[in-house]
């Protein structure tokens, strides 16, 4: 007996097992329908509890008395077991954890691909490299994109209809506009933006409006290009004219990118000022001058030829402000008798001004921290 785990197909259900002593549990679904599915496993060490989950929906689980880490081996095996069986099957999206997922973290991503590495995820397969049912001999290694390394392919032909890439999954989406009978396009098809090129398989549900009958029938999409997406959210900065603006950064999720940033009068990612090239203005980085006073605004659209993203709006205050005590006036008026103006963060020199009847009064700090006329 080994401190071992493993998740395979036996018959038509997922088994899951966990060893010292040996323990399987099962799904209760039958998972070889020929439609992608989708199978999480945890184990958590401290309790020695399984669960199985099937398309984000618990299945099975069970309470080991094995409550010690699973080190029996230092080699793990895709598609095939320490026996040399091999899985007859597809595989996409390949995901392990350091720690134990919940059922409503499961049920939140099961449908999508991850566009970063969150926390916890020490593996990832996304498998997207090669063309479905192509000619794919030149691809050696499969991408780990945790690490960013490539790991070794063996027995895989790369090329055919078997032992090859094959089309990705294609998320479950919402109702699309309907066609009339015969032919035509059906428009409203939402693509996840973390999506890449490549083709995918799913299965399309259609429903007639009269009777409320349905069938299903498995389609194929071919995504040309990548799908950008921007992930950085709005930001506002205040700085002082001719002071340093923090970069302002929006980063494209996809392959062939090229960026352009834009200006704008008001706080809106569409009608704005093309920027050019300068300053990082065609990169995912710009960085702007506050050389002249106001409020600017600021997005980047980005691109990879055959479709275009924009990103978030981000605001840049320019200009030496005031906080006003006193009369509450922008400028000290004699009609208030004596008013009191705190010059801002971006002022050298006075603290503050004050006035009297017709005269100004500088007010400044001496060494004593206390407050002095001129």
């Amino acid at each position: 007996m080994k401190n071992d785990f493993g998740v395979t197909l036996v018959g038509n259900k997922v088994a899951f097992g966990v060893g010292n002593p040996d323990r399987t549990i099962f799904s209760t679904s039958a998972v070889n329908t020929g439609n992608w599915v989708h199978v999480a496993a945890t184990r958590k060490r401290s309790t020695g509890e399984m669960k199985l989950y099937i398309n984000g929906v618990l299945e099975s689980s069970f309470t080991h008395t094995n409550k010690v880490s699973l080190t029996s081996s230092s080699v793990f095996h895709l598609g095939y077991d320490i026996n040399n069986f091999s899985y007859q099957g597809a595989l996409d999206e390949v995901r392990i954890w350091n720690t134990v997922r919940t059922a409503s973290e499961i049920s939140a991503t099961y449908t999508t691909q991850l566009s970063s590495n969150p926390s916890g995820l020490v593996t990832y397969f996304r498998f997207n490299q090669g063309t479905a049912g192509g000619n794919n001999t030149a691809i050696t290694t499969v991408t780990e994109s945790v690490s960013g390394s490539g790991i070794a392919l063996s027995n895989f032909a790369r090329s055919g209809s078997t032992s090859n890439f094959v089309a990705g999954y294609i998320a479950p989406g919402s109702a699309v506009s309907s066609t009339s009978a015969g032919s035509g396009n059906i428009t409203g098809i939402v693509i996840p933006a973390a999506l890449t090129s490549g083709t995918y398989s799913g299965v399309m549900t259609t429903i007639n409006a009269s009777t409320g009958c349905s069938a299903t029938t498995n389609v194929t999409l071919t995504i040309s290009g990548s799908v950008v997406s921007t992930s950085n959210a709005s930001t506002t900065q205040s700085v002082c004219l001719n002071g340093s603006v923090t970069p302002l950064n929006t980063s494209g999720v996809g392959s062939g990118l090229t960026y352009q940033w834009y200006s704008n009068t008001s706080s809106s990612n569409t009608g704005g000022t093309s920027l050019g090239s300068a300053s990082g203005a065609q990169t995912d980085t710009y960085t702007p001058s506050a050389t002249v006073q106001g409020t600017t605004y600021y997005y980047a659209v980005v691109s990879n030829g055959s479709c275009a993203v924009t990103g978030p709006v981000f605001q840049v205050n320019a200009g030496n402000t005031f906080d006003l005590l006193g009369a509450g006036s922008s400028l000290p008026v004699a009609s208030a008798g004596y008013s009191f103006r705190k010059l801002g963060s971006c002022y050298s020199g006075p603290l503050g001004r004050f006035r009297i009847g017709s005269s100004y009064y500088d007010v400044y700090a001496d060494g004593n921290s206390s407050l002095s006329l001129s």
